[in-house]
């Protein structure tokens, strides 16, 4: 299953940042992309978030 958009936005934002964040979804608005897609990490699917950080190469 790919992984959502929400679970991308927490993980890119806890590797490169919300703005970079938010420009890979699209928004104008930082705030946008944190108030409805940035989750806490316990919230985070782990099998996505561990995909998304070998995609990036970020993966220990």
């Amino acid at each position: 299953m790919p992984p959502t958009r929400r679970t991308a936005a927490t993980a890119i934002n806890e590797i490169g940042g919300l703005q970079l964040a938010s420009e890979l979804l699209g928004h104008s608005d930082p705030t946008i992309t944190r108030e409805h897609y940035i989750r806490r990490n316990e919230t985070v699917n782990p099998v996505t978030a561990k995909f998304l950080e070998q995609a990036l190469g970020r993966a220990s």
